[in-house]
């Protein structure tokens, strides 16, 4: 074998490629109910850190953190995070998705990957090649980055109201490919779009407002903020200096430090949705997909991310609901995760004949001329 294998803790696998990539499998081992005796699955991704401890760290935290948006959904999965000491420039990625399906063979279906920061639809394409163990839409027309905007979208629906969005202005942080979606969805039920992005080019669309050359972002006046860009964005300082009413948003751990950035939001009066409920509408996808393999294939697309949106609306609407009553958030999520779940997994509950619809109006959008 080309890559070398050491079991370095409980559900820590470190592998060193041919090329010497390192890279850590990481399977949280606390499973909610709904996780228990199920595959993991979480996404590749690939970025420089100070040292492997760092890699290792945040591996266990996006794993955790998938386990838990796993169980919110009851997706029949557990959380995984492989995570690649390594810049994306220059790195051969083919021989790293080699390495990376032979791992995967080793763990015998106990472990199905996907998309993360760093990696895409090409390098999915070609592991799928390698590996049966991948979950990313491969040989249909989904789009991940389109189910998981229609999980924040659901999202948005949840908290804000059908009614409203219209009269709301977005900023979105991060005009990507969901972050572009997600903003190009609003602007069609008529609202305000503030678009910013680290390269300002990228936000330069019809509809929206380009703010991308605002250092202080976060002083812009806007009703919700969507983040859609890098994790740990969100800081103690700029939380207290938020103008908006509610945060939402596709990226993994938003807040530098979760518990503080809440805890001042919620001082605040500032409706934060977490992630795991937002930010969905992959691992959704990737529940029908491995659960209803037929039914995946000869699904519409829009069908899919119509379910998924239905899914994180209603899942929106139950747990605000909790909340308005007075419990906190962390309570609310905690009672969610680890409650055990009657029925079938939720991949297994999409039908084709089935419609869902939470689509507003469609409004006509003017582009913004000021802020």
């Amino acid at each position: 074998m080309s890559v070398a294998i050491a079991e370095i803790a409980e559900g820590v696998l470190r592998c060193v490629s041919r090329e010497n990539v390192v890279f850590f499998v990481v399977v949280d081992s606390d499973r909610p109910p709904a996780a228990r005796g199920r595959p993991a699955n979480g996404g590749i991704r690939i970025q420089e850190y100070p040292d492997e401890a760092a890699a290792i760290r945040e591996a266990h935290s996006l794993a955790e953190r998938m386990t838990h948006k796993q169980a919110l959904y009851n997706t029949g999965f557990g959380g995984v995070k492989i995570v690649v000491c390594a810049s994306p420039a220059g790195l051969d990625k083919r021989t790293l998705m080699d390495a990376i399906a032979q791992v995967l063979h080793t763990l015998q279906g106990s472990v199905y990957t996907g998309c993360d920061l760093n990696t895409d639809d090409q390098d999915m394409r070609y592991l799928a090649q390698q590996s049966p163990y991948v979950l990313a839409g491969i040989g249909s027309d989904i789009d991940p980055s389109e189910a998981t905007a229609s999980g924040v979208y659901g999202t948005i629906l949840g908290a804000v109201g059908t009614d409203e969005i219209r009269h709301k202005r977005f900023l979105v942080h991060g005009i990507g490919k969901v972050g572009l979606a997600i903003a190009q969805r609003l602007t069609a039920c008529g609202a305000g779009i503030l678009s910013y992005d680290m390269v300002p080019e990228r936000a330069n669309h019809p509809g929206f407002y380009n703010v991308s050359d605002c250092s202080e972002w976060w002083r812009l006046p806007f009703d919700v903020l969507v983040l859609c860009s890098a994790s740990n964005m969100v800081t103690p300082a700029i939380a207290r200096q938020l103008p908006c009413q509610a945060v939402v948003g596709s990226a993994n751990q938003p807040f530098d430090d979760t518990k503080a950035v809440a805890a001042i939001l919620e001082e605040r009066n500032i409706l934060w949705i977490p992630d795991i409920v937002s930010s969905a509408g992959a691992v959704i996808s990737d529940s029908i997909e491995h659960y209803a393999p037929d039914v995946f294939r000869h699904a519409e697309p829009a069908a899919i991310y119509a379910f998924i949106s239905h899914l994180t609306c209603g899942k929106t609407q139950h747990l605000l609901e909790k909340y308005r009553r007075g419990t906190a958030m962390s309570e609310v999520l905690t009672s969610q995760i680890y409650r055990e779940h009657v029925g079938s997994v939720c991949g297994l509950t999409f039908q084709l004949t089935q419609p869902f619809s939470v689509q507003p109006p469609q409004y006509a959008q003017e582009e913004y001329t000021h802020v």
